[in-house]
């Protein structure tokens, strides 16, 4: 009775030992993401060809068809076909794992299993536990801290994150900006873009869709464009605020104001960074300040003249002015004494001239 009970023992152990798989316990990848898996496998010597299987756990081993394998003659299921890949060929020892475009029903515990025309067949009893979360990742995005206007800048998307063996994503890019496409990798997209002065401030988004998952991610910067001064304005008001103005002056404006009102000249300048302005006053009393601000309490008729207004940054300048009428308070009042001179000699003469002709007829009376 010994030698007959102690052969399937000593059989048994020989087969167990003789196989042993070296994997993982549990990966975690990202939806639409990929996860190359690490396995390797030993198993005895076999004059025939054998192949490998990984089946979701619980699977029956003749009705249902494994996730991946390197047997030519069967199938694979349905949701697994062209994503899940077994790395080894038939007769190796490399059973690694790649799962491409991962998906939320990826999340599954797995078996390996070991078949051929020979004595090997067997199925493991450590597995493997795939679990595909949601997105944590964005795109690779980095706007140049600053853009000057006019300058062509290259913006790149990129994912270096994702694996090029996964269906490609499609890049979309959003901008108010005038932009054209550059070249473009798999895990990459190149945005041309020439900012202006408009585009400071506004946003820009790269958008990545994967087909595989019909998963979309995007990422937004704020553009940061700098510019020369532009749109040079300069306000004006004058006396008891009675009369405002805009004078866009660059090809210069006349002001007329009476002498003794009082008259403020402001410089507004669309800019960045933002523009020095100063003031330049070319009149009998010539006047330099570096203030946006130019204020005249009382305005005196030596006032009249040219006044530029100047805005400059470190990437350009520019300049407005306006001419300055000052009319005489006294130039009204004036006129009307010159008229009543005129008109009291007139009258004057005549009345010397009607007495001589009364003392003339008491003359000769």
């Amino acid at each position: 009775g010994w030698p007959p009970i102690l052969l399937p023992i000593r059989r048994c152990l020989a087969k167990t030992e003789d196989y042993e798989l070296l994997v993982t316990n549990s990966v975690m990848v990202q939806e639409g993401l990929c996860v190359f898996v690490s396995c390797q496998v030993r198993y005895p010597p076999s004059s025939s060809t054998v192949f490998g299987y990984w089946f979701q756990e619980g699977a029956n081993l003749n009705r249902d068809s494994p996730v991946a394998t390197n047997d030519p003659n069967r199938s694979v299921q349905k949701e697994a076909q062209g994503r899940f890949h077994l790395m080894g060929r038939p007769n190796t020892q490399n059973c690694s794992l790649e799962i491409r475009d991962a998906k939320r029903s990826d999340t599954q515990v797995y078996f390996f299993r070991l078949d051929g025309a020979g004595n090997v067949k067997y199925s493991f009893g450590n597995t493997l536990s795939v679990r595909v979360t949601a997105w944590l990742e964005t795109p690779n995005f980095q706007v140049i801290p600053t853009l000057v206007s006019g300058t062509s800048t290259q913006l790149i998307c990129s994912l270096p994150w994702a694996c090029e063996q996964g269906t490609p994503p499609i890049f979309s890019w959003m901008s108010p900006a005038l932009t054209s496409l550059g070249p473009r990798t798999t895990l990459s997209s190149e945005l041309n873009l020439i900012p202006r002065p408009q585009d400071h401030g506004t946003n820009i988004t790269c958008q990545v869709t994967f087909p595989g998952v019909g998963v979309t991610v995007e990422r937004t910067e704020q553009l940061v464009v700098t510019y020369a001064p532009q749109k040079l304005i300069i306000r004006a008001s004058w006396g008891d605020d009675t009369g405002r103005g805009n004078l866009s002056s660059l090809g210069g404006s006349s002001l007329h104001i009476q002498e003794g009102e009082s008259l403020s000249l402001v410089c507004v300048a669309d800019s960045n960074p933002p523009a020095v302005l100063s003031w330049e006053r070319l009149t009998e009393r010539p006047l330099q300040l570096s203030t946006e601000e130019l204020q005249m309490p009382r305005v005196e008729l030596e006032d009249h003249g040219k006044y530029v207004c100047r805005a400059q940054n470190n990437l350009g300048a520019q300049e407005a002015s306006v001419n300055l009428s000052v009319r005489s308070e006294f130039e009204d009042n004036g006129r009307v004494a010159l008229t009543g001179v005129v008109q009291g000699a007139i009258g004057g003469a005549g009345l010397m001239a009607l007495l001589a002709l009364c003392f003339c007829l008491i003359y000769f009376m």
